[in-house]
């Protein structure tokens, strides 16, 4: 809601994927400052660690939001609607949004969960070197977002669908490539090609409610859309483990089921519509 109170539609696609970005830093940073605090100090710390953090950042979220709204013109801004739930809900693109999000999130949260002991049992890397490694995917992605975001601003408004439906038919060529790849090196150039374009797939989805949604429920629609990537952190990694066990510790099945989630994200894309669904 707030980038779409701050920038104007024809700049949001930029200020989404520079949002969403970030996450990218987190994950390629955090990945190696997990495995060096394991090593080091045991896996609890990294708990404690980030979850300090995690409160520092609520707290300067706080402070900062709240200075912005409570200065300026506030007063002058036209009062909003209440936005509904229900009505948000009627809204078929939200569904899909969603949908989308479940499918980029069992990449994203899920697997990403199960990597760091594929690298180590099956691939035989020692924790610090894939701590090292995993970094690599995820600062490109961090970069190739925000090239995304430019790019969904200047040629492909009213049809971000397309850059969502090239990324997903990629990640789930790339994928069945990088568990087939015999060496460690290509099996993790495959991995930065797969991680590159879901991530990039994830701000093209969170675009397109700031775009085609009415500008009150932008935030709610938003919301809905985000429930799915976080529905998939929840039961991606789950889902992954019960694969992992009942193929005895092959990790194939795993494969197969991100693939699975790509192709239907990519079908879902297909059917979105950026006029007449909002």
């Amino acid at each position: 809601m707030t980038i779409a109170d701050l920038f104007p539609k024809e700049q949001r696609g930029r200020a989404k994927s520079f949002l969403v970005s970030a996450s990218a830093i987190g994950l390629s940073f955090g990945t190696f400052i997990v495995a060096a605090i394991t090593v080091h100090a045991g896996w609890r710390n990294a708990f404690y660690l980030f979850g300090i953090l995690g409160l520092i950042m609520a707290i300067l979220f706080f402070l900062i939001f709240r200075g912005t709204y409570s200065s300026g013109n506030a007063e002058e801004r036209p009062a909003a609607s209440k936005p509904s739930i229900k009505e948000a809900l009627k809204i078929p693109l939200v569904w899909k949004l969603a949908g989308m999000q479940f499918g980029i999130g069992v990449f994203v949260w899920g697997l990403n969960s199960w990597m760091p002991s594929y690298w180590v049992k099956v691939r035989h890397l020692d924790m610090m070197t894939m701590g090292a490694l995993s970094s690599i995917p995820w600062i490109t992605s961090f970069i190739f977002m925000n090239i995304a975001g430019w790019v969904l601003d200047k040629y492909l408004v009213g049809r971000e669908k397309i850059l969502i439906c090239v990324c997903m038919a990629i990640s789930a060529v790339f994928m069945y490539l990088m568990f087939n790849a015999e060496s460690v090196v290509l099996a993790f150039v495959y991995l930065t090609i797969t991680t590159v374009t879901m991530s990039v797939s994830s701000p093209a989805v969170f675009v397109l409610p700031l775009k085609y949604v009415r500008k009150e429920l932008v935030g709610t629609a938003t919301g809905i859309t985000n429930f799915g990537q976080q529905a998939a952190g929840i039961l991606a990694p789950t889902i992954m483990g019960y694969l992992i066990t009942t193929f005895n510790g092959s990790y194939e099945a795993v494969f197969w089921f991100v693939i699975s989630m790509s192709v239907f994200t990519f079908l879902v894309a297909l059917t979105v519509k950026t006029s007449g669904d909002n």
